[in-house]
């Protein structure tokens, strides 16, 4: 292999992580790579001059959602949808449109094609900032410029799945990188290891065909009485080799395995799941829970509870008190208490030796602060909070979130005011005069997502492999440890169509739709994934 050769495998569960990859010292290689299909677009389009400037996935709901907001008439399919919930529409309306890209349609519709696809086009003509373009997009634009151009150095791919099982589009970009020269085969998967345990299961995987069971050892299932006992048991398994040859199937993992592993100086297999209900990420829900009418003094007293509040201790407790006293925002306990914050803070000021003037402008800050993050102006929930007024408290959140990172040093404080940064950037992708408290939580919810992943549960470098589903395994190993169950997402690779492979599906597309689109984009019909 010379230095300019690169020697891809391509899988479609790699994006995430693979067995093996460049960096396993028994498989490491200068121009070696293992990608998904992500990884793999990102390679071509760098290499052939198509790579642009990445968009979240909740900015690109938001700009469907103003396109849709000018193209939408009583007679649309959608618009009842679109009245009671506009994001949600959007949104489920982006995927549909996603999909029919990914089936090679080019955004048009004649007379002739069915009625949905006539006003997702006309969505699609409406004269407005252009969409970041979807992966069926990405691919088309590939397609187009290999006509004229090919990769600028020697490329050998190896798909890990069948190429028949590929969504079209993807086949017809294999076919466009092999007639400019690309080396593209297939990986043959192993056809069953004598007559055993492990023979029938992948006998079973690739025919369907079940065999007798067999006692051999080559597959063994533990089943514990708890998640306790099955670690420890792992942990001692894993103690007693040096496992070079092993891969370990975390799936979501766990922190009872990591705690045994631990416990024994092995290194952590690392935790996957994800929370947002960590500190620092609720800060901008509870702050809008503060802006709608009626009063909420449960989600008030959550945000005057958090251990890092934009309140100030001193006067968050006193202001907590009085909601506790009297719940609601206008009366006499709550301006008592107020009162009682202010003067306490001037006394703090006044005890450091300030100026009056100072003093006075402090205070005033203090008070327009208070204010600002529990304002006594709430806004109606269905009618809507003004848009511009939501920018200005996600920009303020981001300065004040930035603040506590620097000063504390924790990493989730910039997770926050990404969040925040990214609610403003939809806010005003959305283009609407106001935001009603369900598209705002939907919004919310898009833009913090699963949240983060716990401090101290990334894993740790090991003997063994780590993958977070079997679809990640891309060759033979020695010995393959599956913990709990996997992903559901993420299915075993089966005969027939990879069932989570993009593609038209039945519920949202009738057979004409389907039809149409195969036939204009001169696409094979097949059955939807």
């Amino acid at each position: 292999m010379t230095s300019t050769n690169l020697h891809v495998t391509l899988g479609w569960y790699l994006d995430s992580g693979a067995y093996p990859n460049g960096s396993d010292p028994d498989h490491a290689s200068i121009g070696r790579a293992s990608l998904g299909p992500l990884g793999f677009l990102d390679l071509l389009e760098r290499h052939l001059g198509l790579i642009g400037r990445p968009i979240a996935e909740p900015v690109r709901v938001a700009m469907y959602l103003r396109r849709l907001r000018h193209a939408v008439t009583d007679d649309c399919f959608y618009s009842a949808s679109f009245t009671v919930d506009p994001w949600a529409t959007a949104k489920a309306l982006l995927q549909w449109r996603d999909d029919l890209f990914c089936g090679g349609w080019t955004g048009t519709a004649d007379a002739s094609a069915p009625r949905r696809l006539q006003q997702l086009a006309a969505v699609e003509a409406v004269p407005a900032d252009q969409l970041p373009p979807c992966i069926g997009e990405r691919l088309s634009a590939l397609l187009d410029r290999l006509t004229t151009s090919s990769f600028p150095y020697p490329l050998d791919i190896r798909l890990v799945e069948a190429r028949a099982l590929w969504p079209h589009q993807w086949q017809r970009l294999f076919d466009a990188l092999a007639r400019t020269g690309v080396s593209l085969h297939e990986y043959e998967q192993p056809h069953g290891v004598g007559g055993g345990n492990l023979g029938a299961v992948q006998r079973f995987l690739t025919t369907g065909v079940r065999a007798a069971e067999d006692t051999d050892g080559s597959v063994v299932v533990l089943d514990a009485d708890s998640e306790i006992d099955a670690a420890e048991i792992v942990a001692d398994w894993l103690a007693a080799d040096s496992n070079r040859d092993t891969v370990l199937i975390r799936s979501q993992g766990s922190p009872l395995l990591d705690g045994a592993l631990s416990k024994r100086h092995l290194p952590r297999a690392g935790v996957v799941a994800r929370s947002p209900w960590r500190t620092a990420l609720r800060v901008l829900p509870l702050v809008f829970a503060a802006q709608w009418d009626p009063f909420d003094p449960a989600r008030v007293l959550e945000l005057l509870g958090l251990p890092q509040s934009p309140i100030p201790r001193g006067a968050a407790t006193g202001l907590a008190r009085a909601i506790q006293e009297a719940p609601g925002r206008d009366g006499t306990a709550w301006r008592n208490a107020r009162a009682r914050a202010v003067t306490r803070r001037e006394e703090l000021l006044a005890g450091e030796g300030m100026a009056a003037r100072v003093i006075k402008r402090k205070l005033q800050k203090f008070e327009r602060d208070i204010d600002f993050w529990l304002p006594v102006e709430r806004h109606d929930p269905h009618t809507g909070l003004p848009v511009a007024h939501a920018i200005k408290i996600c920009r303020r959140v981001v300065r004040w979130a930035v603040e506590r990172q620097l000063t504390a040093g924790d990493g989730l404080w910039a997770v926050a005011a990404q969040h925040a940064a990214a609610l403003a950037d939809v806010l005003v992708s959305s283009d609407l005069p106001l935001i009603p408290q369900t598209t705002l939580a939907r919004m919310l919810d898009e833009v913090i997502g699963e949240g983060v992943r716990a401090e101290g549960s990334q894993g740790q470098a090991a003997a063994w492999r780590i993958v977070d589903s079997p679809g990640q395994i891309a060759d033979t190993a020695g010995t393959i440890l599956w913990w709990g169950r996997s992903d559901p997402t993420v299915p075993l690779r089966c005969r027939g169509r990879l069932k989570s492979l993009p593609g038209l599906s039945r519920p949202a597309w009738c057979p004409r739709a389907r039809v149409t689109v195969a036939c204009a984009s001169g696409l094979p019909m097949c059955e939807p994934c």
